[in-house]
């Protein structure tokens, strides 16, 4: 579990730090430091550090890394104990020293700490050698140009990247090429997987009982002592709504950056779907009213024709997000009554119906429901030139968000007491019509109707438990997708279809192809909690089924199909705690 199990903490602007618990880097996205950048990519400006301690003639080693198909050093060896939480803690036994060391953040600046502490006998010295490729996470390094310089602190520069180091009591500059790092994840997932390091030199401490090595992408340091009790502040917040457990509460802060919340880590930038989804777990049930209203905001001046693009940056037009958008904005004043906001947004969220209304690519309103092209429901994946669930047509979790959004927007005129249109009004009551005449048969509901697709998958949910159901009594239809409900989340697709697909491994293609075809999904369980606890289902059995779930130290974006389902994709997902933690608070208290 060493070389498996991750560990990954953030500061508050999207930065992180990770790896595995033995240190070897698997990922092309592990590092010690790892920058968010304007376009959402990521940087890793320091990889990794080589550790090496001698004590009484002897060397010894904290860090591991794979070369090829050798692993060297042994540091895994002398690991002793890990403690993820509340901050990553290794300790080493190495003889009769004990060798503890913590990562932790500012909790507002880019500066990363490594501290250090020593009981037992202290080492006659400490090497720490900082490998970096200064490259974007995601590629690969290779032999290449860089500037380091040595002056109180160490500089390293790159094409226009920087990175910073202090600490120690002397650093020895001489430059060296680590090469050949494995990284055996990419592999498996078809990617260029090895690399090479550069060094500028080593820092070494000598017989020190405490030492720390800051890092940072700007020449300042902070003081690393106010920098831990402000991290450890950050991290453990006062939310308790009913004791949700402390690391999940912990996680779930770390997908907010400035104005905006990334989808996932180590790799997902800001994506509208999973922002608007993700608003009212990550933030309203904690009490983060100001900050969910400044998100919404953005968005709002981001796009401001109401059409988002599925991410900041991306091209493709969803035809959920813009009504997801409204869900939030429903859900922000359900908790908070702020009008002054909605007076200022009420216009926005009228030109988002007016789109669908008037018909904007490829979307369209045909007899009050809303069809839409294929790829641009949340299955959306693409690969060899096609959509791998294209899902054309009216899509029946888009037309719950239709029905939703129209009713939402009804609620908003009526609470500033205006008027609300004549043709709107008319369109609930046509949606919900229509969607009963063309979804509902024989306690089943359609995936996609006009052209039909019966395919048994979780989108039906969404009908049942948004704020404005379409469909109500979940409880006579819940058999239709019985199989679909795991402990850790729902399967995307019936394992009795011939499409199933168990296993999401391989190259980018065979992985797109179960993605939305067999693959588990956590954040599916708070549509199915919501649903279940309004059709009377004991919620003691909800928390009890998901429970596996609630203790995972990482709950990640997907698993494998069958159980016990390997965790795939990110090391967490933005709106796989968002909606556990909205139905756990909303639902299960």
């Amino acid at each position: 579990m060493k070389f498996k199990e991750e560990w990954i903490i953030s500061n508050g602007n999207g930065y992180y730090s990770s790896s595995t618990i033995s240190s070897t880097n698997t990922r092309s996205y592990h590092g010690l430091f790892v920058s968010l950048d304007p376009d959402f990519s990521r940087t890793v400006l320091l990889s990794k550090i080589w550790e090496e301690v001698e004590l009484n003639e002897k060397k010894y080693y904290l860090d591991t890394n794979l070369f090829g198909d050798v692993l060297h050093p042994n540091g895994y060896a002398n690991l002793k104990r890990f403690e993820l939480f509340p901050i990553p803690t290794f300790s080493y036994q190495l003889g009769s020293t004990i060798v503890n060391k913590e990562y932790f953040w500012h909790p507002s600046r880019n500066n990363l700490f490594v501290k250090y502490s020593v009981s037992g006998p202290p080492p006659d010295r400490v090497k720490l050698v900082p490998l970096t490729g200064l490259r974007k996470a995601g590629s690969m390094n290779t032999f290449g140009t860089y500037a380091s310089k040595y002056d109180g602190y160490l500089k390293i520069e790159r094409e226009g990247k920087t990175v910073y180091l202090w600490g120690g009591d002397a650093f020895e500059q001489r430059e060296e090429w680590y090469r050949n790092f494995n990284y055996v994840i990419e592999k498996e997932r078809g990617y260029g997987y090895t690399e090479d390091l550069y060094s500028p030199g080593y820092f070494t401490f000598s017989g020190m009982e405490e030492f720390v090595v800051q890092i940072s992408d700007g020449a300042d340091s902070v003081d690393a002592k106010v920098a831990r009790r402000g991290f450890l502040d950050r991290i453990t917040p006062a939310f308790n709504r009913n004791e949700f457990p402390d690391r999940f509460r912990q996680v779930s802060d770390m997908f907010v950056a400035g104005k905006d919340i990334l989808a996932g880590f180590p790799w997902f930038g800001a994506w509208s779907r999973d922002t608007f989804v993700s608003i009212p777990g990550l933030l309203l049930v904690k009490g983060k009213f100001e900050l969910a209203k400044n998100i919404l905001e953005n968005y709002a001046e981001r796009y401001p024709d109401g059409k988002f693009s599925n991410y900041v940056g991306g091209t493709l037009t969803p035809a959920d997000s813009p009504l997801w958008y409204i869900y939030a904005v429903k859900k922000y004043l359900d908790y908070t009554s702020d009008l002054l906001f909605l007076k200022r947004i009420l216009n926005y969220c009228t030109s988002i119906v007016l789109n669908y209304i008037n018909g904007y690519n490829g979307i369209e309103i045909i007899e009050g429901l809303v069809s839409s092209p294929a790829g641009t429901t949340w299955m959306d994946a693409f690969c060899d030139g096609e959509f791998q669930t294209p899902r054309e047509g009216m899509a029946v979790e888009v037309n719950a968000l239709w029905h939703n959004a129209l009713q939402s927007l009804r609620e908003f005129y009526h609470r500033l007491n205006s008027e609300f249109p004549t043709e709107m009004e008319e369109l609930i009551s046509a949606s919900r019509k229509r969607f009963q005449e063309v979804f509902v048969s024989n306690k089943t509901v359609k995936d996609v109707a006009e052209p039909d697709d019966l395919s048994v998958r979780p989108n039906m949910l969404l009908a049942f438990s948004l704020p404005f159901p379409v469909i109500k009594n979940f409880k006579l239809f819940r058999k239709s997708i019985v199989d679909l409900v795991t402990p850790y989340g729902l399967r995307t697709l019936s394992p009795s279809d011939p499409r199933f697909s168990s296993l999401y491994s391989g190259d980018q293609c065979s992985r797109d192809r179960a993605y939305h075809n067999g693959t588990i999904w956590p954040w599916l369980v708070g549509p199915y909690i919501t649903a279940s606890v309004r059709s009377g289902i004991d919620k003691g059995q909800l928390k009890d089924f998901f429970a596996p779930l609630l203790t995972m130290n990482y709950v990640p974006e997907i698993f494998d199909g069958f159980l016990p389902g390997e965790p795939r994709g990110c090391i967490v997902q933005a709106w796989s705690y968002g909606e556990i933690l909205r139905a756990f608070v909303e639902d299960l208290r």
